[in-house]
């Protein structure tokens, strides 16, 4: 295996030898779990560094990750430590009647299927008061806080002391737990590969890297000192608390148990149950593992991982004979507020096994062929997606096989891709899909692999079939997503200025000034620079020799136009790749100039009509696409966007406007094909001059498709199969804007700037009717609008990469 091929499948960085972490330690709130220790002997209260791996299990209003605290009275406590806060990160240091310093971050971290890397950096010796304390998220520096009060310098703080407890206990210094309100207000999720450095301020880059392939941030082994009373956890079982940084620093475990010793880390991300994608009063715990709720509370709820293609393993102990705690089903069906899968009629896309002995499967009846199975029973599903099989097993026997594809039963493929399921009425039940084999400690670990050598099952996985986690993802056809789509920002000048740091030479650019209210200005390599139509209207093409006037290697160049440079105003540029100024293609009805990028699933498609609507015209993408933006450029007409993403059928919507989706009733009923488009009745007249940019959906890089609605300011979990970068949304059953959100404009969570096409070129606007989570496998609307998430409202979508979620960090 090469080099790069060892990197991009351990998720590491440079050299020839990359750096694995074998486990993480699940800590549980609920449980009051926790690694303490009493500090001996001082050391640097003014300096120091701590570094962990997060991956969180809950949204609990508060949780300690590290700290230190002695209690004072009844009601108030010194404390020192790194917390979550309802979703923010709190870092606190409070001496007795004195904050020493506070930091609560405005971005929130709501993201539970991936891994954040945290370095938490002291050093109060430091002359410029924002130096004295930083923070940093996935190797960047954190600098925007809804209260920020930084300590004095040379202040001395609480963590590292030895100072004695008020009430007389000695001060404890803990992994995992306390906090300033409660000792049980510890951290809900898992932790790995844990350094505290006494005496020295350190930045990331002594603990993780940037993956040059992948652009994922990723650990690397720390060669450092760590001073007197430095650390360095592994969490390896046997020895939960043991020091291995040499400095003898041991932590004693309470409520902590070796079956909490997990092989899931941030070098091999495993699946487990998706608290975003959770039914109301469903409590998912032990790492999101564990899946519990009473009866009455039907609903079905869906893991963190896509099943695209591929041959796929996991178990489950059925701590309650009840339900279907083993299922498989849509990735994009609004699960948690659905009926449970035992129902005979409706119901979500799955299939499913119960402890009863029946295969649970929608639209059709229960079948029961199966053996029930109990509490002391290992049952286990199969799922071969590109075969179109779903195997079912009782302690390593085979009881049912399944194949799919029969419409309106059981599960009817529609290009989402798969996901683990759990559901049922009642339910409390433990999955395994490789990196717990004692089930949270309710079985003894048998120590069986995959084929690959991946995974610890009760039971050897049938040949061919992997545990679920992202080191048997299949490596994806574009690893780094910008060198084919990018957001760049930019503030004019008001004269001339190159652009760059696109990632690749652009052959679409679209432009908008954030500052004002100026049109969306597209240009296209096909086309030629210089040449631009609008999204914002359906205005004539304008030949503007002051607007984009060049595509350079790594950007553009632009003029001094007022709508692409005006002095100090700022402007985002979306910038996608096809294939330069394209060739003349003859193998349609219609010949057509196509520049077409198929690995990424984008072209440009230069055509004139010859007035029938069913001609066929060449794409070059070589699979049917998605979408298919139509404009007439050589006159005024309004965009035609024709789409088969929205219900399966023919439909088609207005860019620069808000009309609902209509049935596409031209062009003889015919449809894409994996060669053509079709030209319609679409500037059918008049001598028309046509450009279409075609879209077709890439596993890990875009995603077009539709959701429905929750009402909900917990909406649906929308499963992309990779951190998007860009989202574009548009109402589809009623009128409503088209809305574009970017991680560019605006990297964390919560994201609310949002642009509108359709409203004249407004200016950006950043407002919580428009909250929206990007996380690692996808997005969550987070709130109740017309916008983005009206209960039962059809809402059609767009998504592109930042990164694959093989590769994905949590966001």
């Amino acid at each position: 295996m090469s080099t790069v091929a060892k990197k991009m499948m351990m998720g590491s960085g440079a050299g020839d030898s990359a750096y694995k972490i074998d486990q993480s330690l699940i800590f549980e709130q609920a449980s009051n779990s926790q690694l303490s220790r009493v500090v001996s002997s001082a050391g640097n209260r003014r300096t120091y560094t701590f570094s962990t791996w997060i991956k969180k299990t809950s949204q609990d209003d508060w949780q300690a990750v590290m700290s230190v605290d002695s209690h004072i009275a009844a009601g108030g406590n010194d404390n020192s430590g790194l917390h979550f806060y309802e979703d923010t990160i709190y870092i606190v240091d409070y001496d007795y009647s004195t904050t020493n310093w506070l930091l609560r971050t405005n971005r929130v971290f709501r993201d539970n299927s991936s891994w954040y890397h945290i370095v938490y950096v002291v050093d109060t010796t430091q002359g410029t008061a924002a130096n004295r304390v930083k923070l940093y998220i996935n190797g960047v520096q954190e600098t925007s806080f809804s209260t920020a009060t930084y300590p004095s310098q040379n202040v001395e703080g609480l963590w590292n002391s030895t100072i004695t407890d008020r009430l007389g206990g000695a001060l404890t210094t803990r992994v995992g737990n306390g906090s300033q309100i409660a000792t049980t207000n510890g951290m809900d999720g898992n932790l790995a590969e844990t350094h505290f450095i006494d005496g020295t301020a350190l930045t990331p880059s002594s603990f993780g890297e940037t993956n040059s392939d992948t652009n994922q941030w990723i650990p690397k082994e720390y060669s450092g000192s760590y001073g007197t009373n430095g650390f360095y956890l592994k969490f390896v079982s046997g020895a939960l608390g043991t020091d291995s940084s040499g400095e003898g620093n041991n932590f004693t475990s309470a409520n902590l148990a070796n079956s909490d010793v997990v092989t899931d880390t941030p070098t091999n991300n495993f699946c487990t149950m998706n608290p975003l994608a959770l039914k109301a009063n469903h409590v998912s715990s032990q790492g999101n593992l564990k899946m519990t709720w009473a009866d009455g509370n039907a609903g079905t709820d869906q893991g963190t991982m896509l099943m695209k293609s591929g041959k796929w393993y996991w178990e489950i102990v059925a701590n309650v004979a009840a339900g279907v705690p083993l299922a498989v089903g849509d990735a994009n069906f609004d699960f948690k507020d659905a009926e449970n899968i035992a129902a005979t009629t409706g119901g979500v896309n799955a299939i499913g096994y119960g402890p009863a002995g029946y295969i649970y499967q929608t639209g059709g009846s229960a079948i029961s062929d199966p053996a029930t199975f109990g509490t002391s029973d290992i049952a286990a599903i199969a799922v071969d997606v590109d075969g179109g099989t779903v195997k079912f097993y009782k302690n390593n026997s085979l009881e049912y096989t399944y194949t799919y594809g029969t419409s309106g039963v059981g599960i009817t493929p529609n290009g989402n891709g798969l996901v683990p399921l759990v559901s049922g009425s009642q339910l409390t039940t433990t999955l395994n899909f490789g990196q717990n084999g004692t089930f949270s400690g309710v079985k003894t670990a048998q120590g069986n692999a995959d084929g690959n050598g991946i995974g610890d099952f009760y039971y050897a996985p049938p040949s061919g079939y992997l545990a679920l986690c992202t080191s048997n993802l299949p490596a994806p056809a574009i690893s780094l997503p910008s060198a084919h789509f990018n957001t760049v920002l930019y503030t004019g000048n008001g004269s001339t200025q190159s652009i760059s740091g696109v990632g690749h030479q652009p052959d679409w650019v679209w432009i908008k000034n954030r500052s004002a209210a100026d049109d969306h200005k597209l240009t296209d390599a096909v086309r030629g620079v210089t040449n631009e139509i609008e999204a914002s209207s359906g205005d004539a093409e304008a030949t503007n020799a002051d607007g984009l006037t060049a595509f350079d290697s790594d950007g553009f160049s632009l003029g001094d136009d007022d709508e692409y440079n005006t002095n100090t105003e700022n402007y985002v540029s979306w910038n996608w790749k096809a294939n330069g100024a394209g060739s003349n293609d003859t193998s349609g009805d219609i010949d057509a100039t196509v520049s077409a990028n198929a690995t990424a699933g984008f072209s440009i498609v230069n055509y004139v009509p010859n007035g029938t609507a069913s001609a066929t015209i060449p794409h070059g993408l070589g699979v049917a696409p998605d979408m298919v933006f139509y404009k007439r450029y050589n006159g005024t007409s309004s965009w035609f966007c024709w789409t088969t993403a929205i219900d399966g059928s023919n439909d088609y919507l207005v860019l620069n406007g808000t009309d609902a989706a209509v049935a596409v009733s031209q062009a003889g009923g015919t449809s894409f094909t994996s060669s053509f488009i079709r030209a319609t009745n679409y500037g059918a007249s008049g001598s028309p001059e046509v450009v279409a940019y075609c879209f077709a959906s890439k596993e890990g890089f875009s995603k077009i498709g539709a959701y429905t609605g929750n009402g909900n300011a917990d909406g649906m979990f929308i499963n992309t199969g990779f951190r998007p970068a860009w989202v574009m949304f548009k109402r589809a059953n009623t009128t409503g804007y088209w809305g574009i959100h970017d991680v560019a404009r605006h990297p964390s969570n919560t994201n609310d700037a949002r642009l509108f096409t359709g409203e004249g070129g407004a200016a950006e606007t950043s407002h919580g009717n428009y909250n929206i989570d990007f996380l690692s496998n996808g997005f969550k609307p987070r709130v109740n609008h017309t916008g983005m998430n009206t209960d039962a409202s059809t809402y059609f979508y767009m998504a592109f990469a930042e990164s694959p979620f093989k590769y994905a960090n949590a966001r």
